[in-house]
């Protein structure tokens, strides 16, 4: 109800992604003329290769929510923990809880002490140094309006294993591996193949870089402008 009166007095809204405004769509076609995607920025002055030495471990950083899928991680690390000696670091907010699955109780009582850490909330240098001494940064959501730790994983050159699903393709494009989100036996063989395949992850670096330096908030701010510009524009012309 609130949603759709504010959208009626509104003269443009702004969302982050096509997927996004794909999704507002359904519910309010009639924003169809006037609604923007304005794609979220990544600080290149932060988020940036550091040329450090690359661990044997594998990253997630997110709340720690069902929608942002953290059991198919799980699942898939647990399939692939005798073949490959990485560690698993999942970093974010506990603010929601671990999930409430049996499943995901007996999946971490199975997984050795010293090949998962939980590191909860850290701050930003911390995670621009995992970012950039990680050999692999997995984003299993199931379901995402953007998806800032992508850009920010791209711009500091980690190989990104991400689950196509929502507006992810669109941020990440050919700049990484994709897997289906609701298969943790892909998820497994997308780890080992990366894991076990320099030129691969190479590829996945040097391509994520690239787009990376496609996303700015200068972009996003002089895009911001041009819509506040027009709307100006046409209440004054209105007015006239």
């Amino acid at each position: 109800f609130i949603y759709r009166v504010v959208t009626k007095r509104a003269n443009a809204v702004i969302t982050v992604s096509e997927f996004s405004k794909a999704e507002i769509l359904k519910y309010f076609p009639e924003l169809e003329n006037k609604i923007y995607v304005i794609y979220n920025g990544v600080n290149h002055n932060k988020f940036r290769p550091l040329d450090l030495p690359r661990k044997k471990q594998i990253l997630f950083i997110g709340a720690i929510a069902k929608h942002k899928n953290i059991s198919v991680i799980l699942e898939a690390f647990l399939k692939v923990i005798s073949k490959i000696p990485h560690k698993l670091v999942i970093v974010g907010s506990k603010d929601s809880g671990m999930p409430s699955d049996e499943n995901i109780t007996r999946i971490l009582s199975m997984i050795p002490p010293n090949r998962i850490e939980f590191t909860g909330k850290v701050s930003d240098d911390d995670v621009v140094n995992l970012y950039n001494t990680s050999d692999l940064f997995i984003f299993p959501s199931i379901y995402e309006g953007f998806g800032l730790p992508l850009l920010e994983a791209m711009a500091c050159g980690c190989p990104i294993i991400a689950s196509k699903a929502s507006s992810i393709p669109e941020v990440c494009g050919d700049s990484a591996i994709y897997f289906d989100p609701y298969s943790s036996e892909e998820l497994a063989t997308r780890i080992l193949e990366m894991a076990n395949n320099e030129a691969m992850k190479k590829d996945v670096i040097q391509k994520g870089i690239r787009r990376a330096k496609e996303f700015s908030w200068r972009k996003a701010a002089e895009m911001h402008t041009e819509v506040f510009k027009k709307v100006l524009y046409e209440k004054s012309d209105t007015k006239s």
